[in-house]
């Protein structure tokens, strides 16, 4: 389950980092939005599903 959460954040943080340099290269917005918010659901949103309240 460990594994997972790492996976997930290490990957979150890379796409957040590839939208932050389409954000600095100004070639397509629109990928700078999917990276970005696929980035930030992966590291805030995707771990918090396999946790109990």
């Amino acid at each position: 389950m460990a594994l997972i959460f790492l996976l997930s954040l290490m990957t979150g943080l890379y796409l957040v980092t590839l939208g932050i340099w389409e954000l600095k290269e100004r070639t397509d917005r629109k990928k700078y939005i999917l990276f970005t918010f696929g980035g930030l659901f992966l590291i805030f949103v995707f771990p918090r599903l396999f946790t109990s309240f």
